[in-house]
């Protein structure tokens, strides 16, 4: 498994079974269009918001914009929503989704800005690589992060919504909380079942493709 992010929630993974896009970014977030092959296309909001465009991804992809369970080309997948707290976004529900493929659970937590409840962390269950929010786009601050975190305990866990600059003060208040020292992050990370860590939880920095 093949894992590289294009900035905020953006991820491609390039799979053996699939290759699965997360929220890629639509013209009016005024980022670079992905323009990448996908099999799968997963939103952590309703396509209807405009911040992504499934469009953009070629192949015409499977997309998954709601709440349920799914397989497509052999990767199971289940989203399930959570209420935004802010008063602005309350037509809106960020989408968790967990999905499993080479072996491996992957877990993306959207823009999560609130702490997930006991059914909340029964649904996500054993996750092997969790995408965090860790405080950008109003998403949970830091020390929520790690709360979350550890909650979970993923063997690898990926901070995303931050920035990735030499000033990136939502990485470096998530660093300091965890008492790990800042890296520079990675092009891509690749990710096999049978190196997972088997105890504690591996930190791990991509560079962001913008």
């Amino acid at each position: 498994m093949h894992i590289t992010w294009y900035g905020d929630s953006s991820f491609v993974f390039q799979c053996k079974e699939a290759t699965v896009v997360f929220n890629p970014p639509s013209e009016k977030e005024q980022k670079k269009p992905l323009k990448k092959q996908g099999d799968i296309v997963m939103t952590s909001f309703d396509t209807q918001s405009q911040l992504f465009d499934p469009k953009t991804i070629k192949e015409n992809p499977f997309v998954i914009d709601s709440p349920g369970e799914y397989e497509v080309k052999s990767v199971m997948i289940e989203g399930f929503s959570t209420k935004l707290q802010k008063e602005q976004e309350e037509a809106y529900v960020n989408i968790v989704y967990r999905f499993k493929a080479e072996g491996i659970r992957v877990c993306h937590l959207g823009y999560l800005d609130g702490a997930l409840s006991e059914d909340n962390l029964d649904h996500i269950g054993i996750v092997d690589v969790l995408l965090l929010p860790i405080g950008g786009n109003n998403t949970v601050q830091a020390a929520k992060a790690v709360t979350i975190m550890n909650a979970i305990e993923p063997s690898i866990v990926i901070p995303m919504q931050h920035s990735d600059k030499k000033d990136d003060t939502y990485l470096d208040a998530f660093c300091d909380e965890i008492g790990e020292k800042r890296e520079k992050g990675l092009d891509k990370i690749i990710v096999k079942k049978k190196t997972l860590p088997h105890e504690g939880t591996n930190l791990m920095f991509l560079a962001a493709h913008v």
